[in-house]
């Protein structure tokens, strides 16, 4: 069972609980999406679904979420293939267009057939929206998937999450980030054992998404600021700062040239 860090599954009760009526668990950590993301991202359809369902059927929005609610469990899962209805019930459940046409000689209410015209164009509606939204989902995934792999010997930068430092230290202060570390085992296809120093004191694990591959720097000159030959310099030329005045009086004059 997957589940979040609450005091009911970390205290020692809970753990000796769990642990007599058989149930592993494995706890989830913040930040870290791909740990319980289809819970979310299952809340997040059912979210937008019944934010356009309701927002169109106002008034009578109590009669519209049984009707979401059972078309949603008929939709087949990518996962499993089948319906979470097929999955708890065994069988597909039997829908109003499942339902055989009356004869023609046969008297037909108006009103009844108009309301399975609008059940019948209303899980329609929801089928398409849940696969738009899935669409939707999956093209945001990959656009954030990262294809970069590493191999052993390479050396990476890591990022390192508050959530890995061990209890009592002041997490705010430590550094997000540090390197570079070689790459010694790919335990799968998003995870890497990284050589760190034994003072660090955490996980030496790393999702492939918190490394990042590390460049050496580029030569840099010895002298960087060594004058260059070919610039130029233009000519100078001597030039008296002053020269006396013409003019006769009791105080010396003198042209300033500047």
């Amino acid at each position: 069972m997957v589940s979040n860090r609450d005091v009911k599954f970390t205290s020692y009760f809970w753990k000796t609980l769990w642990h007599l009526l058989g149930t592993k668990l494995k706890f989830s950590t913040a930040y870290h999406p791909q740990i319980d993301g289809q819970t979310e991202v299952v809340n997040r359809s059912l979210g937008n679904l019944l934010r356009c369902l309701v927002g169109e059927n106002g008034k009578n929005w109590d009669l519209i979420i049984p009707r979401a609610e059972f078309e949603y469990n008929n939709s087949v899962n990518r996962s499993i293939g089948m319906s979470p209805f097929e999955v708890v019930h065994g069988y597909k459940p039997r829908t109003p267009t499942d339902l055989i046409p009356l004869p023609l000689h046969h008297r037909v209410s108006e009103s009844a057939q108009s309301f399975a015209e609008h059940i019948r164009h209303l899980h329609q509606e929801i089928s398409k929206r849940i696969s738009l939204s899935n669409e939707a989902y999956k093209k945001l995934a990959d656009a954030h998937k990262r294809l970069q792999e590493f191999s052993e010997g390479d050396y990476v930068m890591i990022r390192v999450r508050p959530e890995r430092f061990p209890s009592g230290v002041i997490k705010k202060l430590q550094a997000r980030g540090a390197g570079p570390f070689k790459i010694l085992k790919k335990l799968g296809s998003n995870e890497y054992v990284v050589d760190l120093p034994l003072d660090f004191g955490i996980s030496t694990t790393f999702n492939i998404s918190d490394l990042v591959a590390y460049k050496e720097p580029t030569a840099i000159p010895s002298d960087p600021f060594e004058p260059s030959s070919h610039i130029e310099r233009e000519p100078t030329h001597e030039c008296p700062l002053s020269q006396p005045s013409t003019k006769k009086s009791k105080l010396n004059r003198f042209l300033m040239i500047r």
